[in-house]
């Protein structure tokens, strides 16, 4: 009887490990948060794709979509020139540095690139395509991860 229930344990812990080790993600995923984009009283997270992950000085690099093959998927906000001051960011975890966004006509021509701070023009009628590069995570061990978005003037 003894044996019986200790092979039974033993099957027990030997299938949770098998589940542990199929089921187990990057151990800096626990650090990925949410990207909230707000436009007046309205906040919709935004679909964000992995970059790279570093982890214990090793970086792995991923394949993500460029803007202009997700250019018809992405969310798209509209802002006006009375509530253009109230459209911000906002993250649901801490983030490592500072967000740097890419700003592109609606071309998809490049107009400013690496900046810490999002400034869209207020020429009315246009639309203007955002990425937004997000680190989460700490010094040692951080993912990337990139968010496109549209904004409608």
């Amino acid at each position: 009887m003894k044996r019986k229930i200790f092979l039974a344990i033993s099957v027990m812990v030997f299938l949770m490990g098998v589940w542990g080790i199929l089921t187990r993600k990057d151990p800096v995923e626990k650090n990925i948060g949410y990207v909230y984009l707000t436009e007046a009283d309205k906040a919709t997270a935004l679909k964000g794709h992995k970059v790279s992950v570093n982890y214990h000085g090793k970086t792995n690099d991923y394949d993500y979509p460029e803007i202009q093959s997700e250019k018809d998927n992405i969310y798209k906000a509209s802002i006006s020139q009375e509530n253009s001051d109230k459209m911000s960011l906002s993250y649901s975890k801490k983030i490592y540095g500072d967000a740097i966004f890419n700003l592109y006509d609606s071309d998809l021509n490049l107009i400013s690139e690496n900046e810490t701070t999002l400034n869209i023009p207020g020429v009315s009628g246009e639309v203007y395509y955002v990425s937004v590069l997000v680190s989460w995570g700490s010094e040692k061990e951080n993912i990337n991860m990139i968010y496109y978005f549209s904004v409608q003037t």
